[in-house]
């Protein structure tokens, strides 16, 4: 919104480091994707988990700037840009089930577990229950979540264990410890013994929502009223400025493609398509990007 004081500011962090204005701006770019695609690597790759495997949600006021960049950085090919991304996180507070959680040290081995120790579920159970009645929730159907933290005898770090409700049995939850270890770790210990050291109880008691309203159908191509006069972006170094197609995302309609280059505009932030990205309008206003693939 304020274009000069924006220049002004990377100008003198240009001159400080003896660099051009655009230079120095694409380096801030390319240092702030290298962050965030660490942050998602820190729930990803060092969970066992391959981010390609994913599309990435971009959100916030400067999420789907960067969503891009942050994508080719990691692999990811697919993203969603939701609608009113600056205040998706609030929206789904407000639209967030109902939930009262308790954890409780339990370090006990599989090994013993017993009757005593489903008795436990069940009173953490009503507790959970209890509390979301004494907050003064609205009443209604309540479900139970149950996880175990467990880990190999003798180590310190633990895998948090999902399980289904009433079925604490000590040989299947062997089973599935080796196997999420083997998946989040990488190698397992069959046969070891293993140890509870958490036990995670949860109520959760679901709210309702309207049906999201869906967008009219599109031709496919933005009508003339979503399209805003080009600009020229520099998107690489070294590489002269590109005309870029500017749309309004307000008057997209669903099934609408866009072709990068291109900037998709709304009040609170911008979705830059970098040349070879694409984006296609789904029915409730998401734009469903493809990065690095042009059609």
């Amino acid at each position: 919104m304020h274009a000069d004081a924006a220049r002004d500011a990377v100008a003198s962090v240009a001159e400080q480091l003896g660099m051009s204005t655009p230079a120095a701006a694409n380096g801030i770019l390319q240092i702030a994707a290298a962050s965030m695609a660490t942050a998602v690597r820190a729930v990803t790759t060092e969970r066992g988990l391959d981010p390609r495997d994913f599309a990435m949600f971009a959100y916030g006021g400067n999420g789907p700037v960067h969503a891009s960049l942050i994508a080719r950085e990691l692999g990811i090919t697919r993203v969603v840009i939701p609608v009113l991304p600056s205040v998706f996180s609030a929206v789904g507070m407000l639209l967030a089930d109902l939930r009262h959680d308790i954890v409780q040290t339990q370090i006990q081995r599989l090994s013993e577990l017993d009757d005593s120790f489903g008795e436990r579920i069940e009173v953490l159970k009503a507790e959970c229950t209890a509390a979301l009645r004494e907050g003064g929730m609205p009443e209604g159907p309540t479900s139970h979540l149950i996880a175990l933290d467990m880990r190999y005898v003798g180590q310190e770090h633990v895998l948090t264990l999902p399980v289904e409700d009433g079925r604490i049995e000590p040989s299947a939850l062997g089973l599935a410890f080796d196997e999420g270890h083997r998946a989040r770790f990488g190698h397992a210990a069959p046969g070891q013994p293993i140890e509870i050291v958490s036990l995670r109880v949860s109520a959760v008691r679901a709210i309702p929502r309207r049906a999201p309203e869906l967008l009219a159908p599109g031709s496919g191509t933005p009508d003339a009223a979503a399209q805003r006069p080009e600009r020229l972006v520099l998107f690489e170094i070294g590489e002269g400025p590109r005309p870029c197609a500017v749309y309004e995302r307000a008057a997209l309609r669903a099934g609408d493609r866009i072709e990068g280059p291109a900037a998709i505009e709304e009040e609170t932030t911008t979705t830059l398509l970098r040349p070879g990205d694409s984006a296609v309008v789904d029915g409730s206003g998401a734009l469903l990007l493809e990065i690095g693939a042009s059609r």
